[in-house]
């Protein structure tokens, strides 16, 4: 052995009250783990072992939905969104809702249930609201008829937009 170096130890057990003291800590360090699950999130993705979101992000990956999520079948026009955007209301929220339900129906036509959208926390008053809107825009065309729901189809209104530069 050379002159500084430290001697290594090893730790012999003994006596029953030390192996008593390591039984202790080994179960306590393992009840920290347990807890750790139950804080915040924000501090439970810094557990070892634990897979956050900091790390999808970071590899540069959109978010995707699993089997028999819902999901936003695309792709939706910019120009229809553009339109859309600046109108009063929930009309973008029920634009949405109508690209939703066309990407389902795989049809430009969707019958549109204000059940649904109250789901979603839209009363039909805002329901009927956005269709004006959205129909005043010529973004759809609306087929409503006494007692059943409205019909809406949506429109390609390219030829009235003037040309867009990037």
């Amino acid at each position: 052995m050379s002159v500084g170096a430290p001697a290594s130890r090893a730790v012999v057990l003994h006596d029953s009250s030390t192996r008593a003291h390591l039984s202790y800590l080994l179960l306590s360090i393992s009840s920290v783990s347990i807890t750790m699950k139950e804080l915040p999130p924000d501090l439970a993705r810094l557990q070892l072992g634990s897979r956050s979101r900091r790390t999808r992000a970071s590899r540069g990956r959109l978010p995707r939905h699993r089997r028999g999520e819902k999901f936003l079948k695309g792709p939706i026009p910019w120009w229809w969104l553009a339109r859309a955007f600046p109108l009063p209301g929930r009309a973008l929220h029920i634009g949405v809702a109508l690209w939703f339900w066309a990407g389902i129906k795989r049809s430009a036509r969707v019958s549109l249930s204000v059940g649904q959208l109250s789901k979603l926390g839209i009363s039909r008053w805002s329901v009927y609201r956005a269709l004006g809107a959205l129909e005043s825009a010529g973004l759809v065309v609306v087929d409503r008829q006494s007692g059943r729901h409205p019909v809406v189809m949506i429109l390609d209104g390219r030829d009235e937009l003037p040309e867009e530069r990037d």
